[in-house]
């Protein structure tokens, strides 16, 4: 009775390897791979805006957080598994100096809830995070401010001294 136990299960058995073994090569020739492009158009204009705004620094594009950051718990690290960053600013040695994302449009409740998760690993690692909206990409003086802390200065005002300006005439001279 062992045995005849034992045929049924190896006939089980290669009839499921035999249907994977089809099921997976038919699979396989039916998928439709085709390339496309990295970044979408506002990603890709903020791309230009950063390398032109900060070319003392590396842009990198499309980076999943486990990839810049770590934990010892697994709880941490499953948090952020399957998270990504658009952007992410660094030193010429690859110092971290910020990590930026575009928004496209409001998240939903689930996409809330992983934009503040994302955000709070962040926070915790201490990497100022940077959102911008793609309706409203900033302009070099903003991402030197947001990014690097640096203020926009002003441009020197030209003082004409009063004795070259005829007040009568309203002309210089």
């Amino acid at each position: 009775m062992n045995i005849t136990y034992l045929i049924y299960a190896l006939i089980i058995f290669a009839l499921g390897a035999a249907g994977w073994f089809f099921y997976s090569k038919k699979s396989k020739d039916q998928f439709d791979f085709r390339k496309k492009k990295p970044l979408t158009e506002a990603e890709e204009q903020m791309y230009w805006k950063l390398v032109q705004a900060l070319p003392q620094h590396v842009i990198l594009t499309k980076i999943s957080l486990p990839r810049i950051l770590s934990s010892s718990t697994v709880e941490a690290r499953g948090s952020i598994t399957q998270k990504t960053l658009d952007f992410l600013v660094c030193e010429k040695d690859f110092t971290l100096v910020a990590a930026i994302d575009i928004e496209d449009k409001s998240p939903s409740g689930s996409r809330k809830r992983a934009e503040e998760a994302k955000k709070f690993a962040l926070d915790k690692a201490g990497i100022k995070l940077i959102k911008w909206k793609s309706s409203a990409l900033p302009t070099d003086a903003e991402i030197l401010s947001r990014v690097l802390g640096i203020k926009p200065k002003a441009p020197a005002l030209k003082i004409v001294p009063s004795e070259s300006f005829n007040t009568e005439s309203g002309a210089a001279g």
